[in-house]
């Protein structure tokens, strides 16, 4: 929410939200980049009304310098990304310039994640073979994932 007071509405809305949240097992969720790698604001919207003090995490002063704590637990997060540029991982020529999927590591345990997956679609301002072979592999990579994901959660409801 921004520096106004909050409505009613807004507040019953952002509850509703948060608890449908709260019940769900997983949340998968499709991510636009924008300007280099940075939230989008209905990203960032959707975050304000679900992550609720004491609704999905607790503010405590006795725990000292960690005064945030989780309440929900068991999550798994699994953001889809698509950027124009490339090379953000671990010794990439953009290795660091990746500011959206570490915050979204980061809030996500705020949300009880226990899990957390990233597949991205990159090379997408170059439209040419990379950017082809890129959107292959995350198409594998997420049906590698939701097979494995699968798996899992039959195994548990067994």
């Amino acid at each position: 929410m921004t520096g106004r007071a909050s409505s009613p509405v807004r507040t019953a809305a952002a509850t509703v939200i948060s608890s449908r949240y709260a019940i769900s097992p997983s949340r998968i969720g499709g991510v636009p980049v924008e300007c280099a790698t940075q939230w989008s604001c209905r990203l960032k919207a959707w975050f304000d009304q679900v992550v609720r003090v004491n609704k999905t995490f607790t503010f405590d002063l006795a725990r000292g310098d960690r005064p945030l704590e989780p309440v929900l637990s068991s999550k798994t997060v699994i953001a889809l990304t698509a950027c124009g540029e490339f090379g953000f991982g671990s010794g990439e020529l953009n290795e660091g310039g990746d500011h959206l999927v570490p915050h979204l590591r980061s809030v996500s345990r705020y949300l009880g994640m226990s899990e957390f997956h990233h597949v991205g679609v990159e090379y997408q301002e170059f439209a040419d073979h990379r950017h082809e072979a890129s959107k292959a592999a995350a198409s594998r990579s997420v049906r590698d994932l939701g097979a494995r994901l699968a798996s899992l959660a039959a195994s548990e409801a067994a």
